[in-house]
Formats: C-alpha cells, structure tokens, sequence
C-alpha cells in the first residue's frame, strides 16, 4: 500500500494510522516502502495513534486482530468519516458499530472514477502483484465493469 499512498494523500488532507498497523507494516522488509511511510509521516498528513479506549480495543481482540481492532476502536473515538479496511471479518463488525468502511478496492476505483489513474485494471494489478491485496476474480471483473473497463 505504500506505494499508493498518492492516492491516500490525494483522497483525504489527513490519514489516521493506528499504532498496532503501524507496527504491523514496519515488518513489511521493504526499505523503499518504510522510507515512503516515514516520509509521509514527516509530512504531518499521515498520523499515528494510539486508541485511547483500551477495553474497547480488548474486546474486539475477541474476533479481530490487533491492526483491525485498534482501527476500528480508533475510528469509533475519533467518528472519522472512513475507516479504510480490507478483511473481510473486521469490515462487518465495523459496519456493525456502525462505521462507514471502505477497502483498497474503494482507494482504486475511486482514483479511477476521479482521473487520478487511466486504468483500475494497472492500480489492481500492482496491488496483486506485491500481494498487498487478494480479489477473487468476480469481485475484480465486477468492479471493472463498474468502472467501464
């Protein structure tokens, strides 16, 4: 994902980070990518947190892991308007509490549907290919249709 982070910067004038998915991507083994992160950070539109709420967190640690369990515990204390999520499971239980949730999938065709990028099909294809995202095939074809590719 570090390698469009363009489009998160180009999407939202300031991005929220939980530390659990920060530390998370520091094991990513991509110097290029930690650089790109760092950077944005450095920035000031990218910022990591911590959620303040700890029951809130250790108990959705129930069903969810660290990463999306502060995620969502931290877009609850802060009412963000989105909260940027892929798994699956961790998508239900936040709509559950009521947040709005987009994916990266959402990232792509927005920056398609917006000009940022000629082609959903090159902006999947990236993410695929450093295995940053799985799409099952129907899903993939179903937002190219969406999109008119």
């Amino acid at each position: 994902m570090a390698d469009l982070l363009y489009l998160l910067r180009a999407r939202w004038s300031l991005v929220i980070v939980p530390q659990a998915v920060w530390d998370e991507s520091r094991y990513v083994g991509d110097t290029a990518a930690l650089h790109r992160l760092d950077a944005a950070r450095a920035e000031g539109w990218l910022e990591v947190r911590h959620a303040l709420h700890n029951d809130d967190v250790a108990r959705l640690r129930a069903k969810l892991d660290a990463g999306e369990s502060e995620a969502i515990a931290l877009a609850l204390e802060l009412k963000a308007e989105w909260l940027l999520i892929d798994e699956l499971k961790g998508r239900n239980v936040a709509k559950q509490l009521g947040l709005a949730v987009t994916g990266t999938l959402g990232l792509l065709i927005w920056a398609k549907m917006s000009g940022r990028s000629p082609s959903l099909r090159e902006l999947i294809d990236l993410v695929e290919s450093r295995g940053e995202l799985y799409l099952s095939q129907e899903l993939k074809e179903s937002a190219l249709v969406a999109v008119g590719e």
